[in-house]
């Protein structure tokens, strides 16, 4: 068993193997698996020792946030996926929108584009519109790529 430190908003700072004390009025201490500490420690990128009070502590960031929501470690943007997809979705939506007026051109009659090339845009294009079904469950999408 192990220890996570959690700010308020539930995003986990630091792990380990005792109990941490001081904790400051927004931080909670909770318990967790050691399968839960690994996934923390296998994300970990940087430490940084800076002075506190006189006491060294530890800061150790992530390539991701992690979040410990409802007994699950869970990364930002699962967590976003979760607490609020319509948000999401629109999120990926500005993009989608934006993508779109981009390859207008490609659409209009006198384009320069062969007929091939242009259906290879509107598929494209049809990908675009089909996005929000290819946001996995982890709230991730991946975009496609243009022709």
């Amino acid at each position: 068993m192990k220890y996570a430190l959690l700010d308020e908003t539930k995003r986990i700072l630091s792990v380990s193997d005792t109990e941490i004390e001081g904790l400051l009025d927004l931080e909670t201490l909770i318990q967790i698996s050691d399968e839960d500490a690994e996934i923390f420690s296998s994300t970990k990128v940087e430490e940084v020792y800076q002075a506190q009070d006189g006491n060294e502590v530890v800061y150790i960031r992530t390539t991701e946030p992690l979040f410990y929501v409802d007994g699950q470690i869970l990364t930002l943007s699962k967590k976003n996926w979760i607490e609020s997809p319509d948000s999401v979705k629109e999120a990926h939506r500005e993009m989608r929108n934006k993508l779109l007026v981009e390859s207008d051109w490609t659409q209009v009659l006198d384009t320069p584009l062969s007929s091939e090339a242009k259906g290879a845009w509107v598929a494209y294009r049809q990908k675009l519109r089909d996005l929000d079904s290819l946001i996995n469950e982890n709230g991730v999408l991946s975009f496609p790529e243009k022709p």
